[in-house]
């Protein structure tokens, strides 16, 4: 075999495992960009998504009110909470569906007696 015949087909053969490498790697950066495209079409899909949600909570459940349902959920449902600056996220079934709450939308007399509340029946992470 002459030599400068297996240069080539030595460099053939990198530049095709080069470009393997490059396609995963822009694909590896285009997967938030997908993600994120998918929550906006699922967003806008949803007609309940962007109406206003009333949540009323208690001792015994949490009780959603929108213009499209009415939803009375038990707390055994829920498993934990997580709390931010901005608001309280009741999460439930293995954390892949959570309930946002709003702190803004919260008197300030209101957000302690509703950390205790939801803190006695779901764990915080």
């Amino acid at each position: 075999m002459h030599p400068l015949y297996s240069a080539y087909w030595l460099w053939q053969r990198e530049f095709v495992a080069g470009g393997v490498w490059l396609i995963y790697g822009v694909f590896l950066l285009c997967i938030p960009l997908l993600r994120n495209r998918a929550f906006r079409r699922m967003y806008r899909r949803r007609p309940s998504a962007g109406k206003p949600l009333c949540v009323e909570i208690d001792d015994y459940e949490v009780h959603l009110i929108s213009p499209d349902f009415d939803s009375r959920t038990s707390w055994t449902l829920y498993d934990a909470f997580a709390e931010d600056d901005l608001n309280f996220v009741l999460l439930q079934q293995g954390r892949l569906h959570y309930l946002p709450i709003p702190k803004r939308q919260i008197a300030p007399d209101q957000l302690h007696a509703l950390r205790v509340l939801v803190s006695a029946h779901v764990p915080q992470l």
